[in-house]
């Protein structure tokens, strides 16, 4: 169903974490963060109503029980909307539950995936949305007997699409084309990935963001492989390359690595197409700390996520860094609707 309005869509991720913490810091005083209260008065919050944060919660949002339904949600945002003071939407799962900050669990963790879920299954049915998810733990979601790869795997599930984990900066965007396996089985799923799929979503970066710089792919082993001395992955890496050219975009490599982030090599270009996570996320996070995002290439709206996880071990202390919520939440608004268009016309 499409909504005359753009309702972004937060997940509460574990409450134990810092991302919830930081979340309602940033509703209570939003301007003190960059945020305009028209953004706020645009989200719609999937949690549930903790018995530490209920007085907060309820003097913040317009609280009303959970609906899946997004013609009960419209209801919901023309009322809300035709107040002097519209206020952000929280719909609640459950109001009886608590948690410490800091202190994870099973129960709280699958009570952040009952969540996501929640938010995932409106976002689906909303074609007019955007969706922030905030941070959980892959750890504690399987300690609670739950296969949970990751959002962006469930998402992918969800709108039955081939999609890409993208860590978005401004700067340089990193794109990994293998997320979440052992290293030892790299080698064999680079050459699993879809490559047309591949096209597709960096045909749709290009199309959003109009870079001015081409993209990088990364070889896989050091030194790109020093033409099959250090292993032959790279002359398939390169055939690769030469078919997304083929295809009219601007990619150059096999790089090294190790070159491919250095100041001078990274300058000339927009994004980063890496063989495998940790290749890539590490020299991201290295350089754009809590100033990067997550976002979803292959999606036909938009979700990004803060590039961190919930920090229990400085949840509660007020110490968190916020830019990475802060950040997901103006590039929500910024880019919700350009993408949903972006996308359609691809």
């Amino acid at each position: 169903m499409i909504l005359d309005s753009h309702p972004i869509f937060v997940s509460q991720g574990d409450a134990a974490g810092i991302g919830w913490e930081i979340f309602l810091g940033i509703i209570e005083k939003p301007l003190e963060f960059g945020v305009k209260p028209s953004l706020v008065e645009k989200l719609v919050v999937i949690g549930d109503l903790f018995a530490r944060d209920k007085k907060k919660v309820e003097k913040l949002f317009s609280v009303h029980p959970y609906t899946n339904r997004p013609e009960n949600l419209e209801i919901i945002l023309e009322k809300e909307s035709g107040k002097r003071n519209p206020r952000p939407i929280f719909l609640y799962l459950a109001d009886s539950a608590n948690y410490e900050p800091g202190k994870p669990s099973s129960t709280l963790a699958l009570r952040s995936y009952q969540a996501f879920q929640k938010a995932l299954l409106l976002f689906t049915k909303t074609e007019n949305s955007s969706f922030v998810t905030l941070p959980v733990s892959k750890e504690y979601i399987m300690k609670a007997g739950v296969e949970f790869v990751g959002h962006t795997e469930m998402l992918a599930a969800s709108f039955g699409n081939k999609v890409f984990m993208c860590m978005y900066a401004p700067a340089l965007s990193v794109l990994p084309l293998t997320n979440h396996i052992p290293l030892s089985k790299v080698s064999d799923r680079i050459r699993d990935v879809e490559y047309p799929a591949l096209r597709q979503s960096l045909l749709f970066y290009q199309k959003l963001f109009s870079p001015k710089k081409g993209f990088a792919m990364s070889g896989l082993n050091p030194h790109a492989g020093e033409n099959g001395k250090i292993g032959t992955e790279e002359f398939f890496i390169r055939e690769k390359i030469e078919e997304l050219i083929s295809s009219g975009l601007l990619v150059e490599g096999p790089i090294p690595a190790d070159a491919l982030f250095t100041a001078t090599v990274r300058s000339r270009f927009s994004l980063a197409i890496v063989q495998y996570h940790d290749q890539g996320l590490i020299p991201f996070k290295a350089l754009f700390g809590a100033k990067g995002l997550n976002i979803t290439l292959g999606l036909p709206r938009l979700r990004v996520s803060p590039d961190h996880g919930p920090a229990y071990d400085i949840a509660g202390k007020g110490t968190a860094d916020p830019q990475s919520v802060v950040q997901s939440l103006l590039f929500a608004e910024k880019w919700g609707k350009k993408w949903t268009l972006a996308y359609s016309t691809l």
